[in-house]
């Protein structure tokens, strides 16, 4: 294992406030990155979470769009840089967030 660590929306568990983050995750570049969801609840169809390669947020090197209280168990990238951002819509309604945990790996065979 290379390196582990927790991240979780503004202010978990209680509500998160409708300003968005954007967090950015580096590991060496032989590496697989392992995102594991322990709790993911916002708000559907109004807040998002996406999830990015590279280490510059861009619509276009989006991976992954979630939204409501469905997220995968785990989610794994073998890249070296990514980014996760969360985008809330201005309304007073929030959820609690997410909570998830990141583990930095060699890649098999390597």
């Amino acid at each position: 294992m290379i390196g582990m660590a927790n991240l979780t929306s503004p202010f978990y568990p209680e509500q998160f406030p409708s300003v968005p983050c954007t967090w950015y995750v580096s590991s060496p570049g032989n590496s697989t990155i392992i995102l594991t969801f322990k709790d993911f609840h916002i708000e559907t169809r109004y807040d998002y979470l996406y999830l990015g390669h590279g280490d510059v947020y861009t619509e276009e090197s989006k991976i992954l769009t979630l939204t409501g209280a469905m997220a995968p168990k785990t989610f794994q990238v073998d890249i070296a840089g990514m980014w996760i951002h969360l985008q809330s819509d201005p309304g007073l309604l929030t959820s609690r967030g997410f909570y998830v945990t990141l583990k930095a790996t060699e890649k098999a065979g390597k």
